[in-house]
């Protein structure tokens, strides 16, 4: 089954369920709606389209590892390394929309590439986010 989900900026993916299912919020919006609810695009209106294309790219290449437990952490693979390969503005926009989707393993990934790139002193922080 295809579930279709559009960014902020009106561009819309067809992605096939179980992997949008990897997407807490999604799934449990499709269990309390019911999948006949899914012919019309889900508007995820804090997503731009570069942003929602990076998380389908995740959820895609993760769709057959199972999703691990609270506060359980995995190992990063080169994969990784070379998916989290961002400047810090998209950075911190996959970490909102991981955070808004319910996908703690991307939150999680996302959150430990940025506390790499943010070390050091405040004025090092102020430089990272141009603050």
């Amino acid at each position: 089954m295809i579930i279709h989900l559009k960014s902020s900026d009106g561009v819309i993916f067809d992605l096939d369920l179980s992997i949008a299912k990897r997407s807490g919020m999604i799934k449990t919006m499709i269990e309390s709606l019911g999948e006949d609810y899914l012919d019309e695009a889900l508007p995820l209106i804090k997503i731009k389209s570069n942003v929602l294309k990076k998380v389908i790219e995740f959820a895609t290449h993760y769709k057959n590892t199972p999703i691990k437990e609270d506060g359980e952490s995995r190992q990063i693979t080169e994969w990784d390394k070379n998916f989290l390969k961002l400047d810090m503005p998209i950075l911190v926009e996959l970490v909102n929309a991981a955070n808004f989707l319910d996908m703690e393993d991307l939150l999680h990934l996302a959150c430990r590439k940025m506390r790499s790139l943010i070390n050091g002193s405040p004025e090092n922080i102020w430089n990272t986010f141009d603050l």
